[in-house]
């Protein structure tokens, strides 16, 4: 997969291209669940093995027109051309449901894994490149904090209750 700098430019050309075309752009931000366990029981390699088979999934269910990248660590983006919320969110599950029902051979140890995700989509509800990453990050966050191993679509509650929490704590 390509990387976040590659990802970072081809985001905005892609926005561009969506509101030229009055189209949606969705992404789908995933992040490996326990990844760092992985590492230090199984180590480096298995982790490696495991970046593969996720990255390899994640190729198998988009389309040509779609973009996906590396994000960072245990994190990719996937990025929907003319793809509305709802479709992206059913895409999201699909490659959930392919990870959670896999086993990935990690350097010799057969691992079951599961992934959490997040969605969001321009223009509504993200209105810039910068807010549709940020919208996709809450959501992803949004599925870590409630038990992983899900898809969280963004809406603005998610927000609510990150301030709340921070006012708290």
């Amino acid at each position: 997969l390509y990387n976040r700098r590659c990802f970072n430019n081809m985001l905005e050309q892609k926005i561009s291209e969506a509101s030229r075309a009055k189209v949606h752009l969705s992404m789908i931000m995933l992040d490996i669940d326990f990844f760092k366990k992985v590492n230090d029981t199984y180590g480096h390699k298995a982790g490696d093995d495991v970046i593969r088979f996720i990255s390899a999934t994640i190729k198998k269910s988009i389309r040509k027109v779609d973009f996906a990248a590396r994000y960072g660590g245990e994190e990719f983006v996937i990025l929907l051309y003319n793809t509305s919320i709802d479709a992206a969110s059913n895409i999201a599950d699909k490659i959930r449901n392919i990870v959670r029902d896999s086993t990935v051979n990690a350097d010799g140890s057969p691992l079951n894994i599961t992934i959490s995700l997040g969605v969001s989509s321009y223009p509504m509800p993200s209105m810039s490149a910068e807010v549709l990453v940020k919208h996709a990050d809450t959501a992803l966050y949004y599925s870590k904090e409630h038990g992983r191993d899900q898809v969280s679509v963004y809406n603005s509650s998610m927000e609510e209750r990150d301030d709340e929490e921070e006012e708290e704590g």
